[in-house]
């Protein structure tokens, strides 16, 4: 990508592509360009910061819950994970 083309994608960012850059920014970075891109459209655009604050609204609390809920599944019985844990710890 020229230099050109790097400063019309900052300056130009329609706001679908910002959505779609904010979400892909939870999963990985983005390349400084991009970063760019969504800063600076998000600091204009009431609309894409406020999709942008909800995005990473409902990332914190699935977090949370996800912390809070035990894994779906049938649980080992204490006697078991008691082994497990001793067979582990005596290697």
């Amino acid at each position: 990508m020229t230099h050109y083309e790097i400063v019309w994608k900052v300056l130009t960012l329609p706001c679908r592509e910002s959505a779609r850059l904010s979400s892909e920014a939870l999963d990985r970075p983005l390349a400084w360009h991009d970063a760019l891109a969504v800063r600076l459209h998000t600091l204009l655009c009431t609309s894409c910061r406020r999709y942008r604050s909800q995005i990473l609204a409902l990332r914190k609390v699935s977090t949370r819950l996800a912390e809070q809920v035990d894994p779906p599944g049938p649980r080992l019985p204490d006697h078991v994970r008691d082994r497990i844990k001793r067979d582990i710890l005596s290697d």
